[in-house]
């Protein structure tokens, strides 16, 4: 059984460079397409993490269009996938660009 002690000292730990290229993260880019202003839009980016330890993962969102992605904070099991929403909310007319 998964202990939260045992969950959190395992996130601790610092991923070494062979341990993250075993990681797989995508899409790399996500497509919105046409979004009407005040309306979000939700895609998801899938983690596989094929290591034996859990992993913490920390969203750092910095553009104001994608403040309606609330959590940020995620911990994948090991051996395990996970799908993030990422929300985004365009508040105007605009060709937006990231």
């Amino acid at each position: 059984m998964v202990t939260k002690k045992k969950v959190s000292d395992e996130c601790k730990r610092k991923l070494s460079v062979s341990d993250i290229n075993e990681l797989s993260i995508f899409p790399i880019n996500i497509d919105y397409g046409n979004i009407c202003p005040n309306v979000e839009s939700t895609k998801f980016i899938t983690i596989k993490n094929p290591l034996n330890q859990c992993i913490s993962i920390k969203l750092d969102i910095i553009l104001e269009e994608l403040k309606p992605t609330t959590i940020r904070n995620y911990i994948v099991q090991p051996k395990s996938t996970l799908e993030i929403p990422i929300t985004i909310k365009i508040t105007k007319v605009s060709n937006f660009q990231w």
